[in-house]
């Protein structure tokens, strides 16, 4: 009875207000066009979660150094031969082919490294993460040496430079970081190394598209060559547990290879500044302080910022001479960010330093945790 009477003066309201059924007809439209959205967002993303499952196979967020150091490479290069050249956003065909290349053998390195046998499942400051849905073992590696075999054909119309800087990328990364052996306490010294050799790979394979000299890119190629091997060795320092009884030790082992990290850093910003080429001069200057702060404190998130921020920084420099190269940076962080969120329920990579846990210990040790 009273359902009946509340439903007459309710119709009988709406008779004398047409703007109230307006209204609730606009609210009835505006939840079906929401859920109609949401549906399809998901069946959207549903659909698209294989096809990006094979993508992270090349794990695009790793990518973004290599892009920097080719772009790197080929400002280097172009502003050797036109000093007074800081902005272009047009790239020839040639680019297009290089940065192609040198994406595609860069990431069948990094397919390589993802199946070596001792590492581990998962993401650099989130080791609990896998990927179950990627393609494993021999349809990974077919994938890989496809990977390559584009890769270099692509490159080899850039130069005979491109084609040898990009065979040594691989078989630094794809095969002798891959299969390095546990080599102890040494470990972490040779694979930063590797990295930063690799550094000096990427870098060549930039300068080959510039139409420069090459004996002067392997002068301008050191500086770059020193900030990168300096990032590489700070990203061999992990946050882990049930290490306080040696936490004195490891305390001065992590201090050693951050100050080690800081003076390959000044001397690649004296290098650059020697040889004319401002933008590793002012990015070192930049990316000091930080590693400063991390070496006085020894605090992880101090030394999550020294990679982090440095990576950035040189991103920002770099791209003042090649802006173009914001968009795949960006297109990578960003599309990582949200595959990892989707997948596993975290923002990943991230400028924050809070998926490292603050509360325990620090551990030196190789990107593959040679446990």
């Amino acid at each position: 009875m009273i359902n009946r009477f509340l439903k007459t003066a309710l119709q009988e309201q709406i008779k004398f207000n047409p703007s109230e059924t307006t209204r609730l007809q606009n609210q009835n439209f505006q939840k079906t066009v929401a859920l109609s959205l949401k549906s399809a967002r998901e069946q959207l993303a549903l659909w698209l979660d294989p096809w990006l499952d094979r993508l992270f196979m090349l794990q695009p967020s790793l990518l973004i150094p290599t892009w920097i150091l080719m772009a790197a490479g080929l400002g280097a290069g172009a502003g050797s031969i036109t000093p007074d050249l800081f902005w272009r956003i047009s790239w020839d065909l040639t680019t297009g082919l290089l940065f192609m290349g040198g994406t595609l053998i860069a990431g069948s390195a990094l397919v390589f490294v993802g199946e070596a046998p001792r590492r581990p499942a998962g993401i650099q400051a989130l080791p609990a993460l896998s990927e179950p849905r990627r393609p494993t073992g021999p349809a990974a590696r077919r994938a890989g040496l496809a990977l390559l075999t584009a890769g270099l054909f692509l490159v080899t119309p850039v130069g005979i430079l491109a084609l040898a800087a990009g065979l040594l990328l691989f078989a630094l990364w794809g095969l002798l970081y891959t299969n390095l052996p546990p080599l102890g306490w040494a470990g972490p010294f040779v694979t930063t190394l590797i990295h930063g050799v690799a550094a000096g790979c990427l870098f060549l394979l930039g300068w080959s598209a510039s139409g420069a000299a090459a004996g002067a890119g392997a002068t301008l190629m050191l500086p770059y060559a020193l900030v990168f091997t300096a990032i590489a060795a700070l990203t061999g320092i992990y946050p882990v547990a049930g290490n306080a009884s040696n936490r004195s030790s490891q305390a001065v082992i992590i201090r050693v290879v951050v100050a080690i990290s800081t003076i390959m850093t000044l001397a690649a910003g004296l290098l650059g500044f020697y040889s004319g080429d401002p933008m590793i001069s002012t990015s070192a200057a930049i990316i000091i302080p930080f590693q400063l702060v991390a070496l006085v404190y020894l605090r992880p998130v101090d030394i999550f910022r020294a990679v982090r921020y440095a990576l950035l920084i040189m991103t920002v420099f770099v791209g003042a001479r090649y802006p173009l190269l914001y968009l795949p940076v960006l297109a990578a962080f960003y599309l990582s960010r949200y595959y990892y969120q989707r997948r596993y329920g975290h923002p990943y990579p991230t400028m924050e330093g809070n998926l490292w846990n603050m509360g325990r210990g620090l551990e030196f040790s190789s990107d593959l945790r040679e446990d």
